[in-house]
């Protein structure tokens, strides 16, 4: 009799001891799970696109690459279809993206010559199902569609 006492005040001291939550060990955050309501990590391939706005008057699309890497086209003044330009006016960005605090982090390591293009986003940040908005509350989209 002793010994089934002695389980029952065991299992109900860890029935009202809460479970702390495991943190990264490496210093990165994880995102929350589906199951917790928060934001989910897009799996690359991936495209975010951003129609024109404030301060930004062009498309933007950024294009999430396997191995935590992103390209971006800044469409400032794109080369219309079966036309021969001289200056396509694409601003071309590419870098590291991560997920910090339940948003994705993009560092930008290379830019290639072009027009200057309007300010980059550092972070965008989960705004409902397939969107995320940057610091200015521009939507990126994520494109579910072919190719622009």
């Amino acid at each position: 009799m002793l010994p089934a006492l002695v389980l029952l005040a065991c299992a109900s001291h860890l029935a009202t001891t809460p479970i702390p939550e495991a943190t990264p060990t490496d210093g990165a955050s994880t995102p929350a799970s589906p199951e917790a309501g928060g934001p989910v990590p897009l799996d690359p391939p991936a495209t975010l696109v951003a129609e024109p706005c404030t301060p930004r008057p062009y498309v933007r699309e950024i294009v999430l690459e396997p191995g935590s890497r992103f390209t971006a086209r800044d469409l400032v003044s794109p080369c219309p279809p079966n036309v021969l330009c001289v200056w396509s006016g694409i601003v071309v960005r590419t870098g590291n993206a991560t997920w910090h605090d339940g948003a994705l982090a993009l560092e930008v390591t290379v830019r290639v010559d072009g027009p200057p293009g309007a300010p980059f986003p550092d972070r965008l940040v989960p705004a409902g199902p397939g969107t995320y908005h940057d610091a200015d509350g521009c939507p990126y989209r994520v494109q579910t569609e072919g190719p622009r």
